[in-house]
C-alpha cells in the first residue's frame, strides 16, 4: 500500500537517479518488472525523467526480451531484485545497465532528492513504447506521446464519466496497453489502483474474495478472461463501471450481467482500438434494455478522432454500406 505523497517522492528519486545515468527526453527505458507498487514507482520515475518507458513482460520468451532491449538501444533497464535474476540468462545489450530499484541500487536511489526533476518535456515527447505481438513478423514498437495520452483520457472522461470511479483494478500486464485505461484514469483523478500479480489475476477464488472485501469500482478486461473468472453462477463485477476491450464482446455477456441482478446500476462499456491509436478510439455505452445482435457494437469515435469505413479496395464506403 502506498500514498500519493510516497508515490510522488519515490518516483522523483528514481527520475533523478535515471538522469544521473544519462537518461533524458526521448530516451527509452525498458521496464522489466512484475506487477507491484515498485513497478508503478518505476513507471512514473521513467516518465518524470523525461524518458519513455518500454514495458516488457517478465514471462516473455528470452529471445523477445533480448530483442526489445536491443531494439530500444537502452542505456539502462529497470528491474526488481526478483526480475533481474531472469536477465542473467538472457543475452542483453552490454551497453544497458541493469538497475534494481529494490535491490542493489535501492540505497543510491534513496539518497536522491524527493523534489521534482526539471526536464524539457513537451506534449510531443514519448510517454511509452508498446511492442506489438509480432504475429505478422518482427515485433515493432508503437510510440505514444504525452499528448496522445492526454487526448485519450479526456475523451474517455467525456463519454463515460470514468472519474466518478475512485478505485480501479488492474487486470492485465502493462506489456499491453489494455490496462492503461485504468492506470491513467486512476492516477489522473487521484483514485486508488489495486494491483494483482499474474497468479492472482487468474485465481477465481482469490479475486471474488478480494472484490467482496475491497471497493473496486472500475475494471477493464478482455471478455474471455472475464468469462473464465466466473465462480459457478457468480460473475466478477466491479461496483460502478466495467470496460470490455481486446476482442469482440458477445451480447450474451450483457444478458448474463443484467439477468444476475447483482449490480443493476453497473455501467458497461465496449471499447475498441488498436495500440497504434493509443489504447482505443471507439466505444459504445451499453444500454441494458436494448436487444442487441450477436455482438455488441464497437461504437463511435471519441477524443479528437475521425473514423473511416473503407471497402476492400480501400475506398470510402457510402453511409450504411458495410466496410
Amino acid at each position: 500500500m502506498i500514498t500519493y505523497k510516497e508515490l510522488d517522492e519515490r518516483s522523483n528519486q528514481i527520475a533523478h537517479y535515471l538522469r544521473s545515468k544519462g537518461v533524458k527526453e526521448e530516451s527509452l527505458v525498458p521496464l522489466f518488472m512484475e506487477s507491484s507498487v515498485e513497478m508503478m514507482c518505476a513507471m512514473l520515475g521513467i516518465m518524470k525523467s523525461g524518458a519513455g518507458y518500454v514495458p516488457i513482460d517478465i514471462d516473455f520468451p528470452p529471445e523477445r526480451i533480448s530483442f526489445m532491449i536491443e531494439d530500444t538501444n537502452a542505456k539502462v533497464v529497470l528491474c526488481s531484485k526478483l526480475s533481474s535474476q531472469k536477465l542473467k540468462d538472457i543475452s542483453v545489450n552490454e551497453k544497458a545497465e541493469v538497475i534494481e530499484i529494490d535491490g542493489k541500487d535501492s540505497d543510491e536511489i534513496s539518497k536522491q532528492p524527493i523534489k521534482k526533476v526539471k526536464t524539457d518535456l513537451s506534449p510531443n515527447n514519448l510517454a511509452y513504447v508498446i511492442y506489438t505481438s509480432g504475429s505478422t513478423g518482427t515485433p515493432k514498437g508503437v510510440m505514444i506521446e504525452h499528448r496522445n495520452l492526454a487526448d485519450y483520457y479526456f475523451g474517455l472522461e467525456d463519454k463515460t464519466s470514468i472519474s466518478e470511479c475512485k478505485s480501479f483494478g488492474l487486470m492485465s500486464t502493462i506489456a499491453t496497453d489494455l490496462g492503461n485505461t485504468v492506470i491513467y484514469s486512476s492516477l489522473l483523478t487521484g483514485g486508488a489502483l489495486h494491483l494483482f500479480s499474474k497468479e492472482q489475476v487468474s485465481n477465481i477464488e482469490y479475486l471474488h474474495k478480494y472484490f467482496k472485501e475491497n471497493e473496486v469500482e472500475c475494471i477493464k478486461i478482455v471478455h474471455s478472461h472475464w468469462k473464465a473468472l466466473k465462480d459457478e453462477d457468480k460473475l466478477l463485477l466491479p461496483k460502478k463501471l466495467i470496460v470490455f476491450g481486446g476482442e469482440a464482446l458477445p451480447s450474451d455477456a450483457i444478458e448474463s450481467i443484467v439477468s444476475s441482478g447483482s449490480n443493476p446500476d453497473l455501467k458497461i462499456v465496449n471499447h475498441y482500438g488498436p495500440t497504434e491509436t493509443t489504447i482505443g478510439k471507439l466505444l459504445h455505452n451499453v444500454n441494458p434494455d436494448r436487444v442487441y445482435n450477436k455482438t455488441i457494437p464497437i461504437g463511435k469515435p471519441f477524443s479528437n478522432t475521425k473514423v473511416y469505413v473503407l471497402s476492400k479496395a480501400m475506398q470510402l464506403c457510402p453511409v450504411g454500406v458495410p466496410g
